[in-house]
């Protein structure tokens, strides 16, 4: 995930890059299947808490927060209050997005 972050970032520093080189740049990273995982396992664990009432147990593997991103997604998509205009409100304040600022060497 580390190195797909980084070339991510590459992607981000592109000096005007055409869509096609954009999209095919983001492509060939990899970012999208670690975001993909994340909201399938979210979803998974969702349904089988919510619908089947089993209990889950989420362990990361590799030493990165993923276990926390997969169990914040989770969680919110459980709670219903979460899907209304107000609790999409109360997730903005919670978790505001963070902004990176990318620095380019001359």
């Amino acid at each position: 995930m580390r190195d797909s972050l980084h070339k991510l970032v590459e992607v981000c520093e592109l000096r005007e890059p055409s869509v096609e080189e954009f999209l095919a740049a983001l492509q060939s990273s990899g970012w999208l299947k670690h975001i993909k995982s994340i909201v399938d396992t979210s979803a998974f664990i969702a349904t089988t808490v919510g619908d089947e009432g089993v209990s889950v147990l989420v362990q990361c593997s590799d030493g990165g927060d993923i276990a926390a991103q997969v169990c914040s997604l989770a969680s919110l998509l459980l709670d219903p209050f979460y899907r209304t205009p107000t609790g999409d409100a109360a997730v903005s304040v919670r978790f505001p997005v963070q902004r990176a600022v990318l620095v380019s060497s001359p």
